[in-house]
């Protein structure tokens, strides 16, 4: 083979420039392949005392006699003894012999053939794998595996960021446990957007059951999309705190936090309203709504509020940019809310109006009916409700259900309602008529109709002038 390996190389020196080097160098030795995919391969050597540029031969069909030669282009990689050999074919079998030169010299023989495939081999992979790598932000990768891991040991040395345009390394900052499946990699500059990367890491996990997650090195790669977040050094921030807390009416509280609110968190369960000097008289809490027009609010509807002092305590609620809220930032105390106290209307005055004038859309695809609820006053001598309607552009209202007097709720089929036009207001007045045909003023709600239409509410109310904004509802699961 030492024959073959020397004519062969005699037979390239030409090709390659090397018309007038002497066979001086030494043979590299111990070609290996450190990992590879379906279209990469990287190997190593040792290096050669006095070469200055090392050269890869390669080919698709192994060198087995003399005169044979490897059937694609040679790569020279300068005075590296590791390197990633890119844009390979998938499925495919390369063969690889790497030589060393210097100005004036070259090996005397090849290095040994190694033989590297692109094949997905699925024995190579062993439980666990990895499920996915999430870009967080510029900043910050979350990898998580499918399996529970066995995380106690270095994480930061078994792992390496590369871009895969240029190879270039990414400096991992830290690497934080979130779970038994989930890391969180912190990274010292920002990724660029638009690009790709690798996730390389070195054969040394294992799951809590004693599975190495691999063979061989795993390569996990991701691509940055231009849409990524910016990083924010949360370090930096202070944390999310109350500011202040009112009651608005019989009903309903509204809570004003120092930052941004993470819209769409489920907070029914995570909020507990007791009296101030009874911590056992709770309040229900029946749904958390977020204000879109000013995001640092939420309003917490509850039961029937009594002329009592109240204090709201979060037991987790986080901001926009992920932060929590600190126990010591996590209670605020309520003034009471006096409790008006109607006058009997007499035969011939107008009754008195409803409150709390709910809305949503129902139905399979919350697009066949709206759903409207109320409650009703003590003091209300109401025999019937009627619900009238009207849009934005409309002017005048138009009766379209009249309910008993045991009755507070009612479903709107959609399809008798005015048509529903993305960005505009929707507007629904609740009477209440005694028995004497006296009619109150009304109550209004407004509903503000999306781009997507009704069938993205889940529901989206304008509410009341005291609520003052833009809520998106959350139904209690």
């Amino acid at each position: 083979m030492k024959l073959l390996a020397k004519v062969f190389l005699s037979s390239m020196i030409a090709i390659l420039g090397f018309a007038n080097a002497a066979f001086a160098l030494s043979s590299v030795n111990n070609l290996e392949l450190l990992s590879s995919g379906t279209n990469f391969a990287v190997v190593r050597f040792e290096p050669v005392a006095g070469a200055s540029d090392y050269t890869i031969l390669m080919g698709t069909e192994p060198v087995s006699k003399v005169g044979d030669a490897y059937n694609l282009p040679p790569i020279k990689i300068s005075n590296n003894t590791e390197y990633r050999i890119s844009n390979l074919l998938e499925n495919k079998t390369y063969y690889l012999r790497v030589f060393a030169s210097s100005a004036q010299e070259t090996s005397q023989y090849l290095s040994n053939e190694l033989t590297v495939s692109t094949a997905v081999d699925k024995d190579l992979f062993v439980a666990p794998q990895i499920q996915d790598i999430q870009v967080l932000n510029t900043r910050q990768l979350q990898l998580d595996f499918v399996n529970k891991m066995d995380f106690n040991l270095e994480l930061q040395p078994l792992f390496s960021l590369h871009r895969m345009l240029n190879d270039s390394a990414h400096i991992l900052k830290s690497i934080v446990i979130k779970d038994e499946q989930t890391l969180t990699v912190n990274l010292t500059a920002d990724l660029e957007r638009n690009s790709a990367y690798e996730l390389r890491i070195v054969p040394e996990l294992f799951d809590e059951d004693g599975n190495q997650i691999s063979k061989n090195q795993i390569i996990a790669q991701f691509n940055v999309e231009t849409t990524v977040s910016d990083f924010a050094d949360l370090d930096s921030l202070e944390p999310l705190k109350i500011l202040s807390a009112i009651a608005f009416d019989s009903s309903a509280f509204e809570v004003t936090f120092s930052s941004e609110v993470l819209q769409g968190q489920d907070l029914v369960d995570k909020i507990i309203i007791s009296e101030t000097h009874d911590s056992t008289a709770l309040l229900e809490i029946e749904e958390v709504l977020y204000n879109e027009f000013d995001k640092n609010k939420i309003l917490i509807l509850t039961q029937k509020i009594l002329d009592k002092d109240y204090q709201i305590e979060f037991l987790e609620i986080q901001s926009a940019l992920g932060l929590s809220i600190l126990p010591e930032n996590s209670t605020v105390q309520v003034g009471s809310v006096p409790i008006k106290v109607e006058q009997t209307p007499a035969a011939g005055l107008a009754p008195v109006n409803v409150s709390g004038l709910t809305t949503r859309f129902v139905g399979e695809d919350t697009t066949t009916h709206l759903e409207l609820k109320f409650d009703k006053d003590s003091q209300n001598t109401a025999e019937k409700f009627e619900v009238l309607v009207k849009t934005s552009e409309g002017k005048d209202f138009d009766l379209v259900e009249t309910l008993g007097k045991e009755l507070n709720s009612i479903l709107l089929d959609i399809a008798k309602l005015p048509k529903l036009e993305a960005n505009k207001e929707l507007e629904l007045k609740v009477i209440s008529v005694d028995k004497d045909g006296n009619k109150s003023a009304g109550s209004i709600t407004r509903l503000l109709i999306p781009e997507t239409g009704p069938a993205s509410l889940f529901a989206t109310v304008l509410g009341s002038l005291a609520i003052g904004g833009l809520l998106i509802r959350r139904r209690r699961k």
